[in-house]
C-alpha cells in the first residue's frame, strides 16, 4: 500500500499516524502435507538440464474445508545451493502469492511465511511450487501414480487426477506445467482454518523525499511504503506531519 500526495513544504521530516485494518496476520504452524520426519528417497536428482537452466517443481493440492495457506516448504539436499523462490498458483496458472525463502538450513525441511495468508477454497486445486537455479532437488519418482496423498485436511492429487501430479518446469521461474513419471519433488503448504488479528503494527519501510531532505520541489509526491501489505478499504485518513503544521490532504494511491 502506497500513500501519496503534492508536498507544499520545502524540508519532509515525516511521521505517519495511521489507523485501519492489516491483510498480514499472525499464526501458528499449521497443517502440512508431510512432517518434518519424511525424507525423500532421492536427496539430489542428477538432472543435468535442471543444473544448468534453472527448474521450477511443484505439487497440485486441494484442501477439503476452506482456509488459508499461510506458508510454504521444499525439501532441499545439500548441494540444492542459491536462492530460492516459493510460489503458490491457481490451477490454470493464476500467480497468487511467492516470497524468497531466508535462513535456510543446510539440508532438510525448509519452510517460509508468505506475505500474508491466501485464502483458498476447500475442494479447489491449487499448486504450490520452488524454483531452484541449481537443480539437484529431491524427488521420489512414480510417488503419485495410482493414488494421491492424503493428510486430512490436504491433499496432494493422483497423476491421474486436473492433468497430472509432480510438476516442473525448466528455465526461470514460472507456472510449472509439465509432468513426468508422476513424480513428488516434495513440495508442501502450511494451512490454517482461520487467521488471527494481526497485533503487530506497521512500520514505514522508506518514503519519498527521504527524511530531512531540503530543497525540495513544491510539486515533488510524497510517497510512503509499508513494512507490510494493507487493506486499503479500512484506511482512515492519517495525518502526515511535515515539521511545520498537520497536512490532512492525504489521499490513497
Amino acid at each position: 500500500m502506497r500513500l501519496a500526495r503534492r508536498s507544499n513544504q520545502y524540508a519532509v521530516m515525516c511521521l505517519l499516524i495511521l489507523c485501519g485494518t492489516l491483510i498480514n496476520a499472525d499464526y501458528t504452524s499449521g497443517s502440512t502435507l508431510w512432517d518434518n520426519t519424511v525424507v525423500p528417497a532421492t536427496i539430489e536428482d542428477p538432472d543435468g538440464t535442471a543444473q544448468t537452466q534453472g527448474i521450477e517443481l511443484g505439487v497440485k493440492f486441494q484442501s477439503n474445508v476452506d482456509g488459508f495457506i499461510t506458508g510454504l516448504r521444499f525439501y532441499k539436499g545439500p548441494g540444492n545451493t542459491g536462492t530460492h523462490v516459493g510460489s503458490l498458483w491457481t490451477a490454470s496458472g493464476t500467480l497468487l502469492s511467492a516470497v524468497t525463502f531466508t535462513n535456510e538450513t543446510a539440508s532438510g525441511w525448509q519452510e517460509m511465511a508468505l506475505p500474508a495468508p491466501v485464502a483458498i477454497t476447500g475442494g479447489t486445486t491449487y499448486v504450490a511450487s520452488y524454483h531452484t537455479d541449481v537443480g539437484r532437488y529431491s524427488a521420489n519418482s512414480a510417488y503419485f501414480a495410482g493414488s494421491g496423498f492424503d493428510n486430512p485436511p490436504l491433499r496432494a492429487l493422483s497423476d491421474g487426477e486436473s492433468g497430472g501430479n509432480g510438476v516442473y518446469r525448466y528455465g526461470a521461474s514460472a507456472f510449472p506445467n509439465q509432468t513426468y513419471n508422476s513424480a513428488n519433488y516434495w513440495v508442501d503448504v502450511v494451512f490454517e482454518t482461520s487467521v488471527g488479528p494481526d497485533t503487530t503494527p506497521p512500520t514505514v519501510d522508506t518514503t519519498s523525499p527521504a527524511d530531512g531532505a531540503v530543497n525540495v520541489s513544491t510539486a515533488a509526491l510524497v510517497a510512503v511504503t509499508f513494512s507490510e501489505a494493507m487493506d486499503a478499504a479500512t484506511l482512515t485518513r492519517p495525518v502526515l506531519n511535515c515539521g511545520i503544521r498537520p497536512v490532512r490532504q492525504f489521499l490513497p494511491r
